[in-house]
């Protein structure tokens, strides 16, 4: 394996590790606004 592949491989693998993080934001945000109503 090349080093731009494992590069490539790497960068997918942060890549899927920021949507999860992203996804359980907007969870706890949606959670938050839920609670506590939008704020104007």
């Amino acid at each position: 394996m090349l080093l731009h592949d494992k590069l490539n491989l790497l960068r997918e693998g942060q890549w899927g590790e920021l949507m999860a993080v992203q996804k359980e934001q907007m969870k706890l945000l949606s959670k938050f606004v839920d609670k506590v109503g939008v704020v104007e």
